[in-house]
């Protein structure tokens, strides 16, 4: 997970970009491999991105990615989930997973900021 303010107005795309230039390493699907791509709104005006897929390596090894990019404007998130499963199984508890992950996590993410998140003392 990663959040950061812009230097220009930006939309999720522009997020997914500066992210892949900080860290290359990141997960990156073939189309073929993506099952699921679609836009959504979070909370505190968040246009997103979520898309999710997998693919199979040998010894039936299936490797699952769920990754959201959204952007508010001027400041963007990026959120990225990643499993694996092995067996006759795999597909199915992978497919399981990253649907358990888009819903519950991504769907309800939002951005808090830090007076949210610090107590004011009790008078």
């Amino acid at each position: 997970m990663r959040a950061w303010r812009a230097q220009t107005s930006v939309r999720p795309e522009d997020c997914e970009r500066e992210l892949r230039l900080w860290r290359p390493e990141l997960p990156s699907l073939n189309p073929e491999e993506v099952f699921e791509s679609r836009q959504l709104s979070l909370e505190g005006g968040y246009a997103a991105r979520l898309s999710s897929g997998a693919r199979s390596a040998p010894q039936a090894v299936v490797s699952g990615f769920a990754q959201l990019f959204a952007s508010d404007g001027r400041s963007c998130i990026g959120l990225i989930f990643a499993t694996a499963a092995q067996g006759d199984a795999a597909a199915r508890a992978v497919g399981e997973r990253l649907a358990l992950v888009s819903r519950l996590v991504f769907e309800r993410a939002r951005r808090i900021e830090i007076d949210a998140r610090v107590a004011a003392p009790r008078r």
